[in-house]
């Protein structure tokens, strides 16, 4: 029986990539590179990844702050240090926001003064 049960389920989840595989088009072109290759877009997309990364740990410090405000029941304590974890968490997602703002505003200058940038 347990022979059985796991040739079922093996087979169950080969489903989903034959499937998937049904679908493919034929006529797909070639992958082409996304983004600059510039020394201004190469700095801007690293720059961009970082501050993604950055905002995500935000958010789940923000969500960490919730939970832990929830959580504390009405200790004033507990309920302070929730405060602060979630002013942290917002104060850093305005900095990440800015930095991008920044980011795309001096990349976009440089891509002006210097040609081909």
């Amino acid at each position: 029986m347990k022979k059985i049960i796991k040739s079922v389920t093996a087979s169950l989840a080969l489903v989903p990539g034959a499937v998937l595989a049904a679908n493919v088009p034929t006529d797909v072109n070639p992958i082409q590179p996304v983004g600059e290759y510039t020394v201004a877009g190469i700095l801007a997309n690293i720059v961009n990844y970082i501050l993604g990364f950055s905002a995500a740990i935000a958010v789940l410090f923000l969500i960490y702050g919730g939970i832990r405000y929830i959580i504390a029941g009405g200790d004033e304590k507990a309920t302070g240090a929730a405060k602060q974890t979630i002013f942290a968490a917002v104060i850093g997602l305005v900095v990440i926001v800015l930095s991008f703002v920044i980011v795309t505003f001096v990349k976009n200058q440089v891509a002006t003064v210097i040609p081909g940038q």
